[in-house]
């Protein structure tokens, strides 16, 4: 199945890009149009990882998938009333994610380990004790509203002899339920499947945000470093932050990035990234 990604939560990276240093307990971007949107940790836990939203990612294609199935299935079900029958009344995709381990070991192309179990109940964790706040805007009706990346903690549904899990549940929060299934034409984006072989943080990133923003027609789109450093959220001085992307770019074979071509422009306060999708040759 594609990749799949809701195109609200692209403008930004409600998840930290540094795996094991972090440590902010809240992420904040404001919008060109000034909305202010918070991703806070809960408690006494941590940031959301880049590799923690693989399993959103996976939760998404997965219930994309099934809508897709739902509104073929309702389509015959019209048709066949229509034609006098009595068909079957379509049942709705369910708003419980239930998956195993391999599965998800599988989706995000890991090779097997001692703690892989523990590693993704780790993750659901984090997913869960994330809050995503969007913030009042000042002047207008907009009364602003919170949600989370998964909608419950995890439950464990079978484990091995020494309490491993093998296979696990999470509900599906409402608006990724609502946005998927019951809004006529989804908001999502199609990511390239070879998505999950991406190694640096810095790489996923980049496709993910460039996936939303750049043409499809050849047209290159371009953004300062200033304000990507401020779109990943990076917690690094500028300078710093201008160098490793300037070595994730470099790091791309023939500029390449999956679909994408990457080059750095300008100089100074001007440096800025351009990304363009080559068009194809017939």
């Amino acid at each position: 199945m594609a990749l799949k990604d809701d195109v609200h939560l692209m403008e930004m990276t409600p998840f930290t890009l540094d795996r094991r240093k972090e440590v902010r307990t809240e992420l904040v971007y404001t919008t060109r149009q000034g909305v202010t949107i918070r991703v806070k940790a809960i408690g006494d836990h941590s940031l959301p990882t880049i590799d923690d939203y693989d399993l959103v990612l996976m939760m998404q294609t997965w219930l994309a998938d099934l809508a897709n199935q739902y509104r073929s299935q309702l389509e015959r079900y019209e048709a066949e009333k229509k034609a006098g029958r009595s068909p079957a009344t379509p049942t709705a995709p369910p708003r419980m994610f239930d998956i195993s381990i391999s599965e998800v070991v599988k989706f995000k192309r890991r090779k097997w380990g001692g703690a892989i179990s523990e590693d993704i109940l780790g993750s659901l964790d984090r997913l869960w004790n994330a809050e995503v706040v969007v913030d009042p805007m000042k002047g207008t009706k907009y009364r602003g509203g919170k949600f989370r990346l998964v909608g419950s903690a995890y439950e464990k549904l079978a484990e091995t002899n020494t309490g491993a899990a093998t296979r696990i549940r999470v509900a599906v929060p409402d608006w990724i339920y609502a946005g998927i299934v019951e809004r006529a034409v989804p908001m999502l984006k199609t990511f390239n499947r070879d998505y999950m072989i991406l190694s640096q943080p810095l790489h996923r990133a980049l496709y993910r945000f460039l996936s939303l923003k750049v043409p499809k027609d050849g047209t290159p789109y371009s953004l300062s470093l200033v304000e990507l450093a401020e779109r990943f959220q990076a917690k690094q001085q500028q300078k710093y932050f201008n160098r490793d992307l300037k070595k994730a770019v470099a790091g791309c074979p023939d500029g390449r990035l999956l679909e994408f071509r990457l080059e750095l422009i300008g100089k100074g306060d001007d440096r800025a990234l351009r990304a363009w999708r080559p068009l194809q040759v017939e």
